[in-house]
């Protein structure tokens, strides 16, 4: 027995209702189990009960064994001094020195023996699952309506997190729209290998001294580059070495201090999604469009916003992914997956979340269109789910399969999953209907 499983027992009622009683020989009734507390404190507030002849609201708190209460040392603690109904799943209050020491306002209630038998032992074969995912084997039984549902809720989970992700961003930038989006877009550029000194070249680079640059490409180049610590210390040709000079001026004047250039990862990764090649791109990017935030909520489609990002790189990278270095000609536009990952981490996200602050509905609903609208990701948790019967059809069904996956299933928090609990009660509920 878990208390993961017993808190999920009680919030859902899963247990024998009838004659409920006390350690103490007094009848119980669950009006309202409380509210699900995963804070510190009581595991349920405000539940609402009849213990013998009294009502009571207050709060609830539930152990595998009553010792276990001594043993957490809510004994010590005044925010345990509120609880109303202690649950167990089973009364080892007579053993010596425990009943002594127990409060003595507090009535206990053991469930022991009013659980469903099979109920945890399936939910022990997910906890003991070695699969993908716990349920692999019997996610088709689910009915469509059930996954349908909750991963729409998924979705407004993960948008809920990514909201929240940005408002903090703007919190620490004063509310400067232009500079939280250039932080957000850096990071992104960086994908999940080179995340974080993409990071921290966004918040060392001021993004003032980018904007009035904007319309000199190769200053943009100098100072994305230099600062990333990307420019060879002896630079092996004219626009390298162009690139060093100029970031050097501009090193004096602003006191930038390069970051270490081996903090960059290259490792198992394409030649395509090299940092250089990356700053490249973004330095093409801000010279075709200046205040690209701005330029991107005013577009109507996701193909609008796409196409300020399907850009090319200078010249010089046509034959370079690394500085220094002579590769093969290749095109260096941001690839088609590229592009629409930047637009559903952070060009949608920063537009809802616009929308929300600033109270404009039109520009949440239209963030909304444009998860459904565009194309899901191609990545190998995304075809992982496909090989489990899952084919997501839109940006907001990936999205809310990453979070799945990523938030749930990977933890195997199954009692909070919908597809988890429907399997879990699915048997019992099948046999309520074959008795009634």
């Amino acid at each position: 027995m878990t208390e993961d499983f017993l808190h999920y027992i009680w919030k859902t009622r899963q247990y024998n209702p009838s004659h409920l009683i006390t350690s103490q020989g007094e009848l119980v009734q669950v009006i309202d189990p409380g509210t699900h507390n995963k804070d510190s404190g009581p595991d349920f507030f405000n539940a609402r009960l009849k213990i013998g002849t009294h009502y009571w609201a207050g709060n609830v708190e539930i152990h595998i064994r009553t010792s276990d209460w001594l043993r957490h040392g809510h004994q010590f603690d005044a925010a345990y001094n509120n609880v109303v109904l202690h649950v167990v799943y089973d009364d080892d209050s007579s053993a010596p020195g425990i009943r002594q020491l127990m409060p003595a306002h507090t009535p206990t209630l053991a469930l022991k023996g009013r659980l469903e038998n099979d109920l945890f032992a399936r939910y022990e074969y997910f906890l003991a699952s070695h699969k993908w995912i716990p349920c692999a084997s019997e996610l088709g039984q689910v009915p469509a309506i059930i996954t349908t549902g909750w991963l729409a809720r998924l979705m407004a989970e993960r948008l809920e997190i990514k909201v929240s992700t940005i408002k903090q961003e703007l919190e620490q930038t004063g509310m400067d729209w232009e500079l939280a989006f250039y932080r957000m877009l850096l990071r992104s550029f960086g994908t999940r290998v080179n995340a974080e000194p993409f990071s921290w070249l966004a918040r060392s680079l001021p993004w003032h001294l980018l904007a009035r640059k904007q319309d000199q490409p190769e200053v943009l180049e100098a100072l994305l580059l230099g600062q990333a610590g990307l420019l060879p210390e002896f630079p092996p040709d004219d626009y390298c070495r162009t690139l060093s000079q100029t970031y050097q001026s501009f090193c004096v004047l602003h006191k930038l201090q390069p970051q270490p250039g081996h903090n960059w990862k290259h490792l198992r990764m394409r030649p395509a999604n090299f940092p250089a090649v990356r700053l490249a791109q973004l330095a093409a990017i801000m010279h075709k469009t200046p205040r690209l935030f701005q330029k991107l909520l005013v577009c109507d489609t996701p193909q609008e916003a796409l196409a300020l990002f399907n850009v090319q790189a200078g010249e010089y990278w046509r034959t370079h992914f690394i500085p220094g270095l002579v590769a093969a000609p290749s095109n260096k536009k941001p690839g088609t997956q590229m592009q629409l990952l930047i637009l559903i981490n952070v060009v949608i996200p920063f537009m809802f979340t616009r929308g929300t602050l600033l109270d404009e509905p039109r520009l949440k609903e239209k963030a909304m269109n444009w998860f459904e609208a565009l194309q899901p990701e191609q990545n190998n948790l995304i075809g992982q789910w496909k090989k489990q019967g899952l084919c997501a059809t839109n940006a907001t069904e990936s999205q809310a399969l990453i979070h799945l996956h990523k938030n749930y299933c990977s933890h195997k928090m199954c009692l909070n999953c919908t597809i988890g609990r429907y399997l879990l009660e699915a048997p019992l509920k099948a046999a309520v209907r074959k008795a009634g």
